[in-house]
């Protein structure tokens, strides 16, 4: 059961700028409590959404590309110029995506939503969301697999081709997607803003989120990876995945870096890691197919 102490009960009702309490449970879990305006009289003139978002049941609702522009592009859109929604709409909805999709979009920003009070600057990680794998090809010259360097490097091109936003603020998202080429070693070039750092750092932390899913999706994810390197031999693909996770491993320390993600996520994710690894030892793997 859920239960609020004084302290919070009072910051519920009088602290209505933050709209948001973090409390805990005896079990140890930890429950977002959101305050939102409600139509109909109550005491505050609000009422309590929870959200849980504990390691063990996190779970993502997967929304759709409507549901995504609505919730969550439209406060952007005038930083866009016109049909960049469609640019994005028409590389996520790719039929041959099955991972760098809508979903993923919709997992991260679903995360990001519940720690968006984190942020310094909340619009522009959102705006980093929404680019950072507009371009995803898995194909290089020939058979060759391509660069994930080229596919970010390419998507935060294409970002500023589309953008409204004041030079800056570009420039910082565009660090933002490409600090995605190196999970583990990317640090802000310098403080372009005041907590800049720390919204790069929160930014790079959601790209990394999946992995502390349940295992059910954490599998499910793997598969649809599969699924875009279906053309890939089964044996080439699960030994680049497990050098990737085992990279992963051998870095716990940095697998995530705001102490708030820390908490919620790593734990999750190096026991999805670990379970990964050893089904992929034991030749247990996904084969590639859509679900």
């Amino acid at each position: 059961m859920w239960r609020l102490d004084a302290q919070s009960r009072r910051a519920l009702f009088e602290d209505h700028a933050s709209r948001r309490v973090v409390i805990k449970n005896a079990e140890g879990g930890r429950a977002a409590l959101r305050l939102q305006k409600t139509l109909s009289p109550s005491p505050s003139g609000y009422e309590i959404i929870i959200h849980v978002f504990t390691s063990q049941n996190r779970r993502s609702y997967h929304m759709n590309a409507p549901q995504i522009r609505s919730r969550y592009w439209v406060p952007l859109q005038s930083s866009h110029q016109a049909g960049a929604w469609e640019v994005l709409d028409a590389a996520y909805g790719d039929f041959g995506r099955a991972y760098h999709s809508w979903r993923h979009i919709s997992d991260l920003l679903q995360a990001f939503e519940e720690l968006a009070a984190l942020a310094a600057r909340p619009e522009l990680i959102a705006t980093a969301i929404f680019w950072h794998d507009v371009v995803y090809r898995t194909r290089g010259a020939g058979e060759s697999r391509r660069a994930d360097f080229l596919n970010v490097q390419d998507s935060a091109e294409l970002f500023q081709s589309y953008t409204l936003m004041n030079s800056a603020d570009v420039e910082a998202v565009r660090e933002m997607i490409m600090a995605t080429t190196n999970h583990l070693e990317a640090k802000a070039s310098k403080e372009r803003y005041a907590g800049f750092s720390r919204d790069l750092d929160l930014f790079v932390d959601l790209d990394l989120s999946p992995l502390a899913l349940p295992w059910e999706q954490f599998a499910a994810n793997f598969q649809d990876i599969r699924f875009e390197f279906s053309w890939i031999p089964k044996e080439v693909f699960n030994a680049g995945q497990a050098a990737f996770l085992r990279n992963l491993l051998s870095h716990e320390d940095k697998l995530f870096r705001r102490p708030e993600t820390i908490e919620m996520w790593r734990a999750a994710a190096l026991a999805n890691i670990r379970r990964c690894l050893k089904n992929l030892s034991m030749g247990d793997v996904v084969v590639p197919q859509r679900r």
